[in-house]
Parts: structure tokens; C-alpha cells; sequence
């Protein structure tokens, strides 16, 4: 189990939970090992500063699980970068949700979500109690990446859009 991000006290509260139950590693700031209280589990669940680049790549694809927690300002829409790093470098993503995450990435198809720490206590559960269906839905959502969301696909939606002066409805841009 694996998240990626800098500390907040929301974070905070619900990966207690989650560590409480299963092994969690946390790379991110040095507040995830100097503000969380001295008996917190996080402290030695912290492994370092935020990874990025092959590194990053590296451990979301070799991880079981990559959780993605959302800040305030995404819960009630948008979509964060991590909800295509982690299918695009083939590891299996358990995000928190909303509408447009759901849109991108159809729940049990290829994607899989939680409201709250409880939800995603059970869904941890239950993707690792079920590695083959895990591992086909991270293939499926790796696929959708590579085919529709790298920056290729946006670089050319944008030049395409820029010659014609037609601009896709946003639904259509993913």
C-alpha cells in the first residue's frame, strides 16, 4: 500500500485508519514524520520526500495498491494528476471519488473508488483479496492512458482545435 503526497491533517486522519490495518508506505514532505503526533504509526510509514520521475514510475508500478486522496477542492470535481500517473505507469489505482473521475475511469472497469476511510478499508480488502481481477483492471486502465491520455493525445486535440477554431465540448476532450 502506497501513498504518494504531502502531508495535511485530513491525510492524516484517514491513513491513521488505513495503517492501522495494512502496511503504508508514505513518501512526501517531512511534516508526514515531524507534525504527526510522536506514537502515530505515519512516522514510520514515512520513506522520504515526495518520488518523482522513473522512481516515482518505479514504485507505482510495483506497489499492490497506490492510494490517491483527494484535497478539499477536488472532491466535489476535477481530476488530479495522479489519477493517470499511477494507470500509466501500470499500477493499480484506489482513488477517492467524484463525477469526473468516474466519467474518465468507469468504476470496476477501470477504475476503482472510495468515499471514506471505512469504503476504502473495505475495497482495500477486497483488491487484495482478488490480485487477478486487480492486476486486469490496472492493464485496462493502463491501456486507457496510453490510448487517450498522454500529452500527445492533448498536444494534438489543442493544434487540431487551434487550426479549425472549433473547441471540443470539455466531455469530449477525454
Amino acid at each position: 500500500m502506497v501513498f504518494i503526497g504531502n502531508w495535511d491533517h485530513e491525510r492524516e486522519v484517514f491513513l491513521e485508519k488505513i495503517a492501522a490495518v495494512f502496511p503504508l508506505k508514505i513518501w512526501g514532505d517531512a511534516r508526514w514524520k515531524n507534525d504527526t503526533p510522536r506514537k502515530s504509526a505515519l512516522r514510520s510509514c514515512w520513506q522520504g520526500e515526495a518520488l518523482t520521475g522513473e522512481a516515482m514510475a518505479r514504485v507505482l508500478a510495483q506497489s499492490a495498491v497506490v492510494l490517491n486522496l483527494f484535497r478539499r477542492q477536488h472532491r466535489a470535481g476535477g481530476v488530479v494528476m495522479r489519477t493517470f500517473e499511477v494507470p500509466g505507469a501500470g499500477g493499480f489505482l484506489l482513488s477517492e471519488t467524484n463525477d469526473e473521475v468516474r466519467r474518465l475511469f468507469p468504476e470496476n472497469e477501470t477504475g476503482a473508488y472510495f468515499r471514506d476511510a471505512d469504503e476504502c478499508l473495505l475495497q482495500l480488502r477486497h483488491w487484495l483479496d482478488h490480485p487477478t481481477e486487480r492486476r486486469a483492471l490496472a492493464q485496462r486502465a493502463h491501456e486507457r492512458v496510453v490510448g487517450r491520455f498522454t500529452y500527445t493525445h492533448l498536444a494534438e486535440t489543442l493544434l487540431s482545435s487551434l487550426e479549425t477554431g472549433q473547441w471540443p465540448a470539455a466531455q469530449d476532450w477525454c
